[in-house]
């Protein structure tokens, strides 16, 4: 039987071992809170080779945002629901409304210009653009980025990534093919690209980008709403040589072990930050770390039975980072990080640490892969 989450007041545990680092030093980790630069802290030397199978994944999403002077004109159109549009050269355009009176107030909090989606229509300068109303204005590409992990070379289709359903959802729904896959179905991905450091795990400016994207499977709309959060991507082989495959492990990780997670945190403003002994969240390759820990101290039904539940940080920008165990092996990858509900979900935990992260097990990719 699994036990609850043990924290102490701070909401930090702590692991100490000095077996298998990479310097042989030992080391306090901090378990919780907290988004660490490769650099700055010890790794296993297998979690720290598995770096290498790391990629980002850019979803192509602009908000074509039409702007009222009347809030309840704003309101009845979003009642209809929210539209998207797909661009025939690749990338979506989603329709959103809303009137001047909200747009100023969410546009003058600090957390506008570090979450995606607000920042953009909060940086369209609308003011000045628009001379009356409705005016619909759209905004430049969503910034940031998803992540994905290299599980595996084929002849046929060349570097094949995992990514989560949400983060190649704009390719799947363009291919009406929420229903999922029963197996291989390799079609163009338009809406998304693939970067790869070209020059070592953590290295400014060393990443090399692809629109080369096939999409080769993916969960079903349903699968992803109940926890089963995945989709395989490939790329074209010349970007093998620099990758490797990480190696994968379907078994269930158990209570108290420790994890490791690599992707790219968009930003954050946590006043937390420098306390805890980490910089906020810049856009690039960030270690967190957590003890995998049983239930969810906020709310049960936000958890799909599947779902690996851990105290390694997660925000904008770590949805498919993979989750390595102590061996280096990918057991998952990070499918949401879970506040307490009643606080609100506008921050996306930007400004707070929010306890517990949701892992997606890597155990359905395992067939595709093999196939």
């Amino acid at each position: 039987m699994l036990a609850e989450i043990h924290c102490d007041q701070s909401g930090i545990s702590t692991y100490h071992n000095q077996e298998d680092y990479s310097n042989g030093d030992s080391l306090t980790t901090p378990l919780g809170e907290g988004f660490y630069s490769p650099g700055t802290i010890n790794l296993p030397k297998k979690v720290r080779r598995g770096l290498h199978s790391v990629v980002r994944v850019i979803p192509e999403i602009k908000f074509r945002a039409h702007i009222y002077a009347d809030s309840e004109k704003a309101k009845g159109r979003r009642s209809a629901g929210r539209s998207k549009e797909f661009l025939p050269e690749g990338g979506v355009i989603w329709n959103s409304h809303i009137d001047t009176a909200t747009l100023n107030k969410l546009c003058e909090i600090p957390i506008a210009q570090v979450q995606p989606g607000l920042r953009e229509v909060c940086t369209l300068d609308w003011r000045e653009k628009c001379s009356g109303f409705p005016c619909t204005l759209t905004t430049e590409s969503l910034a940031g980025s998803g992540t994905g992990v290299v599980v595996g070379m084929s002849e046929q289709y060349g570097v094949l990534v995992a990514t989560p359903y949400h983060v190649a959802r704009e390719s799947i729904e363009r291919h009406e093919r929420t229903e999922g896959t029963g197996k291989i179905k390799p079609v163009p991905a338009p809406d998304i690209t693939v970067g790869i450091d070209t020059t070592g795990p953590n290295q400014a400016g060393g990443y090399t980008y692809t629109e080369e994207v096939t999409l080769l499977a993916n969960a079903s709309e349903k699968s992803w709403q109940n926890g089963q959060d995945w989709a395989l991507l490939a790329i074209p082989e010349a970007y093998a040589p620099y990758v490797k495959p990480a190696i994968l492990n379907s078994k269930r990780v158990s209570v108290d072990d420790t994890l490791w997670a690599a992707g790219f945190p968009y930003k954050t403003i946590r006043k937390s930050a420098h306390k805890k002994g980490y910089e906020n969240a810049s856009n690039e390759l960030r270690i967190s770390v957590g003890r995998t820990v049983t239930g969810d101290p906020y709310s049960e039904k936000a958890i799909a039975p599947t779902d690996i539940v851990n105290t390694m940080d997660a925000v904008n920008g770590n949805s498919g980072s993979p989750v390595f165990n102590r061996k280096g092996e990918v057991i998952g990858m990070v499918r949401n990080g879970h506040c307490p509900k009643g606080k609100g979900e506008i921050n996306l935990r930007i400004a707070r640490y929010c306890g517990v992260t949701l892992i997606t097990p890597i155990e359905p990719l395992i067939r595709f892969i093999k196939e």
